[in-house]
């Protein structure tokens, strides 16, 4: 699992405050929670079984959120994919023939239109 926001934790009365940073991977133990204060941190979001994304900084408070980043990468590779397709177009020929219908069209053209020559 991985903090998705940093926390704050004291695992036993003689260490002082600690903080796992968003992005760290971190445990149940590591921070020394019940089951349910560790439900409740993985439905709110701040710990998730998905790794933070890659090339974001979570340290920067000026950095994208994660799912502006993502959401970023999703419209790049949108972008991305539309240019490759409009590469692909523009040819106004048509689509080659199927092997059956290239048959029958020799086939058509075989046929004489006088039965008997």
């Amino acid at each position: 699992m991985y903090a998705w926001s940093p926390i704050h934790y004291h695992k036993d009365d003689k260490s002082g405050l600690k903080i796992v940073k968003a992005g760290e991977e971190v445990t149940k133990d590591k921070i020394g929670v019940d089951d349910d204060s560790w439900n409740e941190m993985i439905e709110g979001g701040s710990v998730r079984p998905t790794p933070w994304p890659e090339g974001l900084d979570p340290s920067n408070p000026n950095a994208l959120s994660p799912n502006e980043h993502r959401l970023r990468e999703l419209r790049l590779q949108r972008e991305k994919l539309e240019a490759e397709i409009a590469g692909l177009g523009g040819s106004s020929a048509p689509a080659p023939a199927s092997a059956e219908e290239e048959e029958e069209e020799d086939n058509n053209q075989q046929t004489s239109v006088f039965p008997n020559s």
